[in-house]
């Protein structure tokens, strides 16, 4: 049996609670539908201590039978590297969401913005915790097609659909500053600004 002493070792300190600016969607498997899909164009991106500048696009999600405390459906959204290679996280996640692989050809007109805004799903939920500020954040952890029998509610959020192809300035400014400032770090957006 040991006898060390350990009674002088200070405790971990845990974390302050903080705070949120917003409210953590609830931990669940839910209805959702794609409201918006938006290419944020060029960002730099760490793996593997390497940094790499790749084209991101973020999906957006509102979950109509999830509401806030000011009766509004909740929104989530997943960041991708814009790619549709075959193992791309992209690619696997939107076939989970039609339930079935692309099949070769499948991709040679493929539109995301045709194939997915707007359409339903069902998610699942889950909760993280943030390693730099300890805050607890809600993301998607898997998609699949909406059960056959079940009939989504009607939409309440409108659509949008951002790309590099067709910049659309009066889009833009309607994006919160957050996503703003995503897409201003960009090559392309400053190109375009200036």
């Amino acid at each position: 049996m040991s006898t060390t002493d350990f009674s002088n070792i200070p405790s971990i300190p845990l974390p302050a609670n903080q705070e949120h600016e917003y409210e953590v969607v609830p931990a669940w498997t839910v209805v959702a539908r794609c409201i918006s899909i938006i290419d944020l164009w060029t960002q730099e991106d760490s793996y593997q201590w390497e940094i790499k500048n790749v084209r991101k696009i973020s999906v957006k999600f509102e979950l109509p039978t999830k509401k806030d405390s000011q009766w509004n459906p909740f929104t989530i959204y997943k960041d991708f590297s814009y790619s549709m290679w075959e193992k791309s996280n992209l690619r696997k996640f939107l076939q989970s969401w039609r339930g079935q692989a692309y099949q070769n050809g499948e991709l040679e007109k493929f539109n995301i913005y045709q194939e997915y805004l707007n359409k339903t799903c069902q998610i699942t939920i889950e909760h993280k915790t943030a390693k730099t500020s300890w805050n607890v954040y809600s993301a998607i952890n898997s998609i699949s097609p909406l059960m056959e029998w079940y009939e989504a509610p009607e939409r309440i959020n409108d659509l949008i659909w951002f790309n590099l192809e067709s910049y659309n300035p009066s889009v833009f400014d309607k994006f919160n500053d957050k996503l703003k400032e995503i897409i201003a770090k960009s090559p392309e957006y400053k190109i375009l600004a200036f």
